[in-house]
This record gives structure tokens, sequence and C-alpha cells, in this order.
């Protein structure tokens, strides 16, 4: 009894962080719609457009990932906990918005974007765009579970985190590419190949795993993360690229994966590879997370009590 007790009044005490989640959630979506050149009301009803819906459901997915983290309260004093919230939420919802400029730049950097996503309806396009956003979601939840000095501090360390990371995408978009058998742009725009989307969308969010647990806890010395960060990213990077050969001689053997992506438009094929990369990014991310490893440890040797 003492226990229900205990975690009825937990949740009731975390209710209001949870309202402040949903609320900075909803800013985020009326900042989407100011910042985006077409309506997405319109653009989700009358039109019924699939690549908007996936490209927006993956910007609220990532800005879900990255508010999460926020909403740890560590103090008893709510009112300063909700005021650290409503600051990194907003700092959440400007740099997930950048990051999706950052993507039409330099990810898919041949044709324009909004174009594709608004009017030709491109799903393709739409499922890379959200794979960007939740991406950037996870690095920023991992950035912002780390401390810093003061706020200056703390808004300098998201600045040059999340500019990191958004490096780490695009070379790794720009390696995808280099390493597919096929023009990735050109199947996405021209082609309009929703399985290349998924193939390339779900690429970006495993490295978004794997950069989120090299950010998980990162303070103020930057030298030193940068570089725990850069090693970490550079490996998941090629287990990824394994991952796909994997994917394509293991769980593909009766067909060429690329083939299938590429020139059959086979979502089932892309499911599948989009599946290697998230297995092995979770089993990488989890294996290489100081945080577990030592709690796994503490556990096997009977420290936990």
């Amino acid at each position: 009894m003492d226990a229900l007790t205990t975690t009825l009044e937990f949740v009731v005490e975390k209710l209001p962080y949870f309202a402040a989640g949903i609320v900075l959630v909803f800013l985020g979506k009326l900042f989407y719609n100011l910042t985006t050149r077409y309506d997405i009301d319109r653009h989700l009803t009358k039109e019924r457009n699939n690549a908007v819906a996936v490209s927006f459901g993956g910007y609220l997915v990532g800005l879900a990932f990255a508010i999460s983290t926020t909403l740890l309260g560590t103090t008893s004093d709510l009112l300063a906990e909700l005021s650290g919230i409503v600051i990194t939420g907003a700092m959440a919802i400007v740099l997930l918005r950048m990051s999706m400029m950052i993507n039409d730049r330099f990810v898919l950097f041949t044709f324009k974007v909004s174009t594709e996503i608004g009017d030709e309806k491109n799903v393709g396009t739409g499922y890379v765009v959200g794979g960007m956003s939740i991406a950037t979601g996870l690095m920023l939840s991992g950035v912002l579970s780390g401390s810093s000095g003061s706020l200056m501090l703390l808004m300098r360390d998201v600045m040059i985190y999340w500019a990191a990371g958004q490096l780490i995408l695009v070379v790794d978009g720009l390696v995808f590419q280099a390493i597919t058998r096929y023009d990735v742009h050109k199947s996405i725009e021209d082609d309009a190949n929703p399985a290349v989307g998924i193939s390339f969308g779900s690429f970006l969010v495993a490295q978004g795993l794997i950069v989120r647990t090299a950010l998980t806890g990162a303070g103020s010395d930057l030298g030193r993360e940068l570089l725990i960060t850069a090693v970490i990213a550079g490996s998941g990077l090629v287990l990824l690229l394994i991952g796909r050969v994997i994917a394509d001689k293991v769980f593909l053997p009766h067909g060429v994966l690329s083939q299938e992506v590429a020139e059959h438009k086979n979502t089932a094929a892309a499911v599948i590879a989009a599946a290697a990369f998230l297995v092995i990014a979770i089993l990488f991310s989890t294996a290489v997370n100081p945080g577990l490893a030592a709690g796994a440890g503490a556990a096997v040797t009977g420290e936990v009590q």
C-alpha cells in the first residue's frame, strides 16, 4: 500500500513537467508553421499530403526526444525547474528547425526540399527530412542531459555540440550517398522513390542514436567531449556500413538490396535495411554507454541493493 501511495504521489508531482513538455511541443508546432513555406494544416487535411505528414511527424518525434531530457527534474524547486525547461525547450525548437534547413542545404542539396514535399508530395523526401529531425532530437537529448556551470555556458555548450552533431550527420549523408550503388538524389527527386527515403532516413536516425550516447552527460570540457563524440560516431558509422552488407547478405538472401530499393522501389526491402541500421545502433550505443555499463556491472556483482 505504501508503494502504491508513493508512486501515485510521484506521478502527480511530475504532471507539471509533463504539461510543460506538451506546451513546448505545441509551441514547436506553431514555430514550424511560421517557418515553413506551406500550410501544414491544409496539407495534412485537404491535400492529404503524406510527405508533409512524414516530415512533420519526424519533427514532432525529434522535438519530443529533445524536450524529454529537460523534464527530468532534479531539485525540489518547481519554478526553477520549469524555467529551465522553457529555456532549453525553446533552444531545442529553434535548433531542430535549423537542422532541417541544414538538411535542405547540405544533405539533399541537389533539389529544393520544400518544393518536393509541399508541391510534389514526395514521400521519399519526407522520410529523409523526418529522419534528420529524429536524429537531431536524439542528439539534443544527449546534450541536454549534461551539466554546465551557468546558463551562458549551457547555451554555448548546446550550440557547439549541436553544430558538431549536424556536421556528423552531413558527413554521414555524404558517405551514404558515396557507398550506395545508385544515385540517392536522383532516386528521391526524379523517381519519387519512398524506399530510398526510408533507407536513408533510418540510417540518419541510427547515427543519431549513436551520437546521443556519445553526448549523454557531456559537460563544458569541449575538447575531450568532442573527441569522444568523434571516435564513437566514426566507429558507429563503420558498423552501420557493415550492417548494410549484413542486411543484404543475411536478411535479404534472395535479392540485391540496392536493386530492390532503387530499381523496384521495394519498401519491404527498405524496412529491412532500416531495421538493420537501427539494430546495430541500439546494440552499439548500449554497449559503449558508460553509465549503463557501470549499472549492469554493479547489478551482476551484487553492488546494487
